[in-house]
This record gives structure tokens, C-alpha cells and sequence, in this order.
């Protein structure tokens, strides 16, 4: 009876809050969850009393066929929880909620500290019956084994991770997934389709679902396994797509009854949901169910409080993606738009609005950029699992896309410079250099305007249009000159670093949108002798910053403000404003 008299009936139980938190939240975000542990866990297991509650509701809301929302969660605990707590709760933990890959290991714990609450509690119930003599050894004995006897069993914890030994036998070598689309996408994987809007890529993704459907080639070029389709489509009405898919088999020369129950369509225009919402619904789909899903658009099923510029929150929504892939063991199409501005000059990985991780996530990554001849663009692609893609031209005639073997691939349509600055000639290759530098600045200060706070690379990356290599240059002759400075601040949870322009750069705009009379009130900066001030009076707002050199009273004999075509082409790069 030592150990049982050595117990510290004092020491507070073990609790799981944390994890009793994250399971709550992931239900409420993703109520496919509740499956993975609606039968395993009670509301008695959890050790807090609140969570308890808050999950023993849920599970009724589940098993009585109503969704599993926060409204609808209220409304079942009104009266047993106040709003105000319920909601305190659950903001304090929205951000930690559980995944598939972890809410099993979560469950084993909460079920472990339970057996071992239970265990503390029977034991100290023993030890104070033993103490005052209130019982005999034989009902002690029968207590603990009733105890015992209730304790559900965990299991032993082992490692969810399924590591395989390579090389053993042939047999153990997995084989290659087979293509869906050959060289471009395998059962099971996920590709993006990128273009500007309205640009034709839902037109275009119509085409591969008709070529799916039917197990014809695309293009005539790329052979097509044939499979079941679902669209799933948040732009059209139904009638809208009815329509077009109808002109596009048409013109495609596919009769309806080739296609007939071979595609699915979920139209989500006016009764949106967001990813995480759609793929809990996905999970309950049989496995083989669809070859094929399409999710036009991706922008459409950002959940709320998503930031598409976030590298963590878009790879965490492709997470999510190869998840149901896996679960309905099928392939995923992605459309989604490119950046404003010109794309000739980015890599492939580079072209889509938001977070670089959209291209490394997906397997094949599918761009459509425009082509020097009019209706006309050129297809790439970056693939992971196949032989490199050779790009080719497709022409636009209305309403599908066809093979333009005649045009090259490699006549992108370039972004034409907005003007020629005075005294640079376009056909001399130095020039052009300059002006293309003059012209990625311009764009790049324009970004900085759109942003006088200061905002994160990504966000004035996409805001120009600059790759991510030309911004790093652009940008960091900026920062060197002293037009733009790095702010360390915090975002939320995270730290972060913010671009903002300096008051050297905020000065260096005066000018930029005006007139040469708008300018006459100015007084332009001297950095030496040989660069004397101009005529006029110093801003109030600049008092401080300018040279002693100018005072307004000594400036009478000096020539006229120059015009402000007389300033261009003019290099101030090595200008030093301040001392």
C-alpha cells in the first residue's frame, strides 16, 4: 500500500487543453473532421469542462444531419455557455486547429490523460478509504479492478509515418502513377492553369475536361486517359456554363451523348464556400468517384482571413488539395489569374498572382502568356513528374483554342516602353538598357505610392509586375540610394520586413505627374558648386533638408527653372541629397 500512500492527491491532473482546443476548432473549420473522431472520443474525456460541452454538442448537431457551424453551435449551447466565453475560446485557438495528419495522435492523448485522470482519482478514493478503515482488502481489490476494467485502451503510440526500404526486391520499387494527361499530369496529381483574365483559360479548361470525358487527344498532340470530370465552377451561372460547354463540344466536333455522364458540374456562383469547407465535403465522396477535378476559380475559394501572398497559407490550401486527391485517388486542375503588367520577361515558376509556393506545390504548373500575333498565345509549363514540356502557340477562334504550328513559341509579345525619355535612341542596345531600367523604376515607384506605409516584397512585387529577380535589383538600387529603407515590424504572429519609401524618396517624386509651371515655386537641391539651386522659394515641408546654399534671397541672378522635357533623360542616381 506504499505507492498508493506516496500518491499527491494534490498535484493538479494532467490536462490536454491544448489539444482538446485544436480538435474543437478543426471540426468547426473542417467538419469532415468530426469522422476521424466522433466515435472514439466522449465529452468526459476532455479535461476541460467547456471543450467537453462544446464537443458533446457537436457531435449531436452531427448525428442529427445539421451543419456544423458556430451559429448553429450557439444556438445548441445557449444557456450552458455564454456567447462571450464561447467566443473567447475559440479566437484564442482559430489559427492551432488539428489536421488529418495529426488530430489521431491528439485523440490518443486526450484519451491517455483521461485513463490517467481516471486512474488518479480511484486511487486517491482508495487510499482515503484504506486510511480510515471504511472498507476491506477484497473491496479495495474489486474498486481498482472495476477501474481498471474502464479505462479504454489507447494502444501503444507508434509512428504514423510509413517508411518503405528501397531496393530489397523488384516487387518493392512502386511504379510510375499512370498520366492522366500524357506529359502533363498523373492520377493523383495537382497542375495549375495560369493566364490573365479574361483570357480564355476557362474555355481552355473546358477543352480538357471534353478531352478527358471522351479519352481524346488535346490539341491532337497530348493523349488523354478517359475519365469522369467534375467542374467545379464559382465564376458562371448554370446556364452560362451549359452553354458554353455545349459551343465548345460543338466546335470540337463531340456529340452529346459521347460526353453524357462523363461530366459533373458543382456551380457555386451566389452560394460560395471556401476550400477547406469544399474539401470536407469531397472526403465523403467514394474513392473513384471522378478522375478529374476542376476548381475554376482558386482566387473564389480563398477561406477568409487567407492572404494569397502568404507562402504558408496558399502550400497549407495545396495540402489540403492532395489530401482529397489522394482520398478520391484523382487529379486536380487549378485556374487561376497571372499579375497585372506584361509577363514576357518572368520564368515560368514566377507567372501567378500571389504566393510563389503555387507554383512549387502543384506538380505541373501551366501558363498561357500572350504572342506578338494578334488572338494568339504561348503555352508552358513546368512539370515535376514528366519530361520537360516544349512550348507551342495556340490561336484563338472563338470559341476554342487551336494548334498555330506557323508561329514560334519564342515571339512572346513584349511590353512596349511607355516613352522614349529625350535624347535615348531605341535601336542603340545601351539605351535600351537604360530605358528599360527607367521604365522598372517608374513601375516600382508607382507601387510605392499605392503603399505610403510600406508593405512586404511580395505585395509590391505583384503590384509592379517585376520578377522576383528584377525586383531584387530594382528595389535594391533603391535601398541603396537611399529612396527606399527596410522596416523590420510585426504582422499578426510574424515577423516581417516592410519596404517604405524614405523622405529622400518621397522628395524625389515632386515633379514627377506635373507641369513645368507647377514646378516654378520649387527650389531644386544642390549637391555642390557646379550644380547651382534654381529660382524659387523652399517648400515649407523641406526647410530642414535643404542646403544653407538655398536661400531664396540670393537666387536673383540665377537662370530660369528648367522646362520638364529639359529633365529627361537626366541621371540623378548619384545624387546625394542629404549630407
Amino acid at each position: 500500500m506504499n505507492a498508493i500512500a506516496e500518491i499527491q492527491v494534490s498535484k493538479a491532473p494532467p490536462r490536454t487543453i491544448e489539444e482538446e482546443q485544436s480538435i474543437i476548432v478543426a471540426i468547426l473549420r473542417d467538419p469532415g473532421m468530426i469522422a476521424e473522431v466522433g466515435d472514439r472520443l466522449a465529452p468526459t474525456d476532455f479535461s476541460s469542462h467547456d471543450f467537453g460541452l462544446i464537443f458533446g454538442r457537436l457531435r449531436e448537431l452531427h448525428r442529427a444531419g445539421k451543419p456544423l457551424t458556430i451559429p448553429h453551435l450557439t444556438e445548441a449551447i445557449r444557456g450552458e455557455i455564454d456567447d462571450e466565453t464561447l467566443g473567447r475560446e475559440l479566437s484564442e485557438c482559430w489559427e492551432y486547429a488539428a489536421t488529418f495528419l495529426n488530430i489521431k495522435p491528439f485523440v490518443a492523448d486526450i484519451i491517455d490523460k483521461a485513463n490517467q485522470r481516471t486512474l488518479l482519482y480511484a486511487f486517491s478514493e482508495v487510499d482515503r478509504v484504506i486510511r480510515h478503515n471504511q472498507s476491506t482488502t477484497s473491496d479495495v481489490v474489486a474498486r481498482i479492478t472495476n477501474v481498471l476494467q474502464s479505462l479504454k485502451d489507447v494502444g501503444p503510440r507508434k509512428s504514423r509515418l510509413n517508411f518503405r526500404v528501397i531496393g530489397e526486391t523488384e516487387e518493392q520499387t512502386s511504379q510510375m502513377r499512370r498520366y492522366l494527361i500524357e506529359g502533363w499530369l498523373r492520377i493523383g496529381e495537382t497542375m495549375n492553369v495560369i493566364a490573365a483574365s479574361k483570357f480564355g483559360k476557362s474555355w481552355f479548361v473546358m477543352m480538357l475536361a471534353l478531352c478527358v470525358a471522351t479519352g481524346r487527344p488535346i490539341l491532337g498532340r497530348y493523349r488523354t486517359r478517359q475519365g469522369k470530370v467534375l467542374m467545379i465552377d464559382n465564376e458562371l451561372h448554370e446556364g452560362t456554363f451549359d452553354d458554353r460547354l455545349l459551343r465548345v463540344a460543338m466546335a470540337m466536333g463531340i456529340e452529346r451523348s459521347e460526353y453524357a455522364g462523363k461530366i459533373v458540374n458543382l456551380c457555386l456562383r451566389g452560394s460560395l464556400v471556401d476550400l477547406p469547407a469544399l474539401s470536407a465535403e469531397l472526403m465523403l465522396v467514394e474513392p473513384e468517384s471522378f478522375d478529374l477535378i476542376i476548381l475554376d476559380a482558386f482566387y473564389r475559394l480563398l477561406p477568409k482571413g487567407c492572404d494569397e501572398n502568404s507562402n504558408g497559407d496558399v502550400a497549407a490550401l495545396y495540402n489540403t488539395i492532395d489530401c482529397v486527391a489522394m482520398k478520391i485517388n484523382c487529379s486536380f486542375i487549378c485556374v487561376h489569374h497571372s499579375s497585372k503588367g506584361n509577363q514576357a520577361g518572368k520564368s515560368i515558376t514566377d507567372v501567378g498572382a500571389g504566393a510563389g509556393s503555387q507554383s512549387r506545390a502543384a506538380d505541373t504548373h501551366l501558363i498561357l502568356r500572350s504572342h506578338e500575333a494578334e488572338g494568339a498565345v504561348v503555352v508552358d509549363a513546368a512539370v515535376r513528374s514528366s519530361p520537360p514540356v516544349k512550348p507551342f502557340v495556340m490561336r484563338w477562334e472563338f470559341p476554342v483554342w487551336v494548334l498555330a504550328e506557323d508561329l514560334n513559341p519564342g515571339d512572346l509579345k513584349q511590353e512596349k516602353p511607355r516613352r522614349a525619355p529625350k535624347g535615348i535612341d531605341m535601336d542603340a542596345p545601351e539605351d535600351r538598357r537604360q530605358a528599360k531600367d527607367r521604365e522598372d523604376q517608374e513601375r516600382l515607384m508607382d507601387a510605392y505610392r499605392k503603399y505610403p506605409e510600406g508593405e512586404t516584397q511580395s505585395i509590391l512585387r505583384a503590384a509592379c509586375g517585376l520578377s522576383g529577380d528584377r525586383f531584387k535589383v530594382v528595389n535594391g538600387k533603391f535601398i541603396q540610394n537611399g529612396t527606399v529603407e527596410p522596416i523590420e515590424t510585426k504582422k499578426g504572429r510574424q515577423n516581417v520586413v516592410l519596404y517604405k519609401l524614405t523622405e529622400v524618396g518621397q522628395v524625389g517624386q515632386v515633379g514627377r505627374n506635373t507641369t513645368p509651371s507647377d514646378l516654378s515655386g520649387y527650389t531644386s537641391v544642390s549637391q555642390s558648386d557646379k550644380s547651382p539651386p534654381y529660382r524659387g522659394d523652399c517648400p515649407s515641408d523641406l526647410n530642414g533638408l535643404l542646403d544653407e546654399k538655398c536661400n531664396p534671397e540670393n537666387l536673383s541672378d540665377l537662370p530660369p527653372a528648367p522646362s520638364w522635357d529639359d529633365l529627361q533623360g537626366v541621371d540623378f542616381s548619384d545624387l546625394e541629397f542629404l549630407e
